[in-house]
């Protein structure tokens, strides 16, 4: 089914890669409800702005690129944002469950393979300043209150905020040396994981503002584990609508016909 005749517009598009990650935001939205299709997605609102959480459907950078450029050509959005989860790192005093803003998203991948020595060439992208400001803005409330009680039960404490580069690439990473050893060419390195950069390529096209929210739900070392998945998806919905709230009311040009 395609919905874009239908649903042509919204104020911000909300990418992610897993289906907990689309339904934990989903039920924060107001007035939403689901369509199913070839671009299955959620829309509803947040405040005044017309919100689609529009799920990848796969993980990996190639996916969310895809799945941005379809997202911002059928509903034209003012901001996209990617949201969901993160490897991070203990060495930066992270805990589980805590926020993760990149103020750049870099490309690991990319580099020189010369006699079995590779040569990182890193990409880099800068995230909007708009979302940046948004996000630091939204640091400051009680955005945590909007995770279910049922799930914020695993970590009742207040959460952080961390903000710095986030490494994109195609990659699980479970390797405590692999994360040191980045972090010794980006000392600002706050996570890892695998659909940033596709979410950055789509948006530098054709420039709507982009930013990506992510949770800790593994340090990315040999202790890696699943069972904080659901929680770091449902952390990164919260501070996601809190980031929209501080955005404000979209411009009059910007409000959905009738």
């Amino acid at each position: 089914m395609d919905c874009g005749s239908t649903d042509p517009w919204a104020s911000v598009v909300v990418l992610a890669a897993l289906g907990m990650e689309a339904a934990a935001l989903s039920t924060l939205l107001t007035d939403w409800s689901a369509t199913p299709g070839m671009r299955s997605h959620y829309a509803g609102y947040i405040g005044e702005r017309r919100v689609v959480v529009y799920p990848i459907a796969g993980a990996g950078n190639l996916h969310a690129a895809i799945a941005a450029r379809d997202a911002i050509a059928t509903w034209h959005p003012e901001y996209v944002i990617l949201s969901g989860i993160a490897g991070g790192f203990r060495a930066r005093h992270q805990h589980l469950g805590d926020i993760l803003v990149p103020t750049q998203v870099v490309n690991y991948e990319t580099g020189k393979l010369t006699d079995g020595t590779f040569e990182h060439r890193y990409e880099a992208y800068h995230a909007s300043h708009k979302l940046i400001k948004a996000a630091e803005f939204a640091r400051r409330t009680d955005w945590w209150a909007r995770i279910p009680p049922e799930i914020a039960g695993k970590r009742p404490d207040k959460l952080n905020v961390h903000f710095g580069v986030l490494a994109s690439g195609e990659k699980v990473i479970a390797d405590k040396e692999w994360g040191e050893s980045l972090r010794r060419d980006w000392p600002e390195l706050i996570g890892v994981e695998m659909e940033s950069l596709g979410v950055a390529h789509a948006a530098y096209d054709v420039e709507p503002a982009w930013g990506v929210v992510k949770a800790v739900s593994d340090f990315a070392d040999s202790h890696k584990r699943d069972n904080w998945q659901n929680f770091a998806a449902s952390a990164a919905a919260a501070f996601v609508v809190a980031m929209i709230e501080a955005l404000g009311p979209p411009p009059a040009d910007r409000q959905p016909a009738g």
